[in-house]
C-alpha cells in the first residue's frame, strides 16, 4: 500500500524542520547562531540546512545568512494555514 503523497514531503518529516521554516518566515534572513538559539542547538542542524537547500526551500546569501526561497515562503504560509485550521482560527498567512 502506498502512502499517497509525494516523497518530496519527507523533508518536512525531520525533527525541527517545521519550526526552522516558521522561524525564518517570521524573522527573515538569519544567522546560524540565531537559528541555534531560537530553534535548536542539536548537532544535526547543518544537515537540516543542507536538506532544505537541496529541496529548494532554503538558500544562503554571501554573508552566510540563511533565508527561505520563494518556494520556502510558500511552504511556510501553508504550514501556518494548517496550524490555524487545526486551531480553528482560520488562515492567518
Amino acid at each position: 500500500m502506498t502512502l499517497g503523497y509525494v516523497a518530496s514531503l519527507d523533508v518536512l518529516d525531520d525533527r525541527h524542520i517545521i519550526p526552522l521554516i516558521i522561524f525564518l518566515y517570521e524573522n527573515g534572513p538569519s544567522r546560524r547562531i540565531d537559528i541555534y538559539q531560537n530553534v535548536s542547538r542539536i548537532s544535526s542542524m547543518p544537515k537540516k540546512f543542507d536538506s532544505l537547500k537541496e529541496s529548494g526551500l532554503l538558500d544562503e546569501d554571501d554573508r552566510s545568512n540563511l533565508f527561505l526561497t520563494d518556494a520556502g515562503m510558500s511552504v511556510a504560509r501553508l504550514l501556518l494555514c494548517i496550524d490555524d485550521v487545526i486551531g480553528n482560527a482560520g488562515c492567518r498567512a
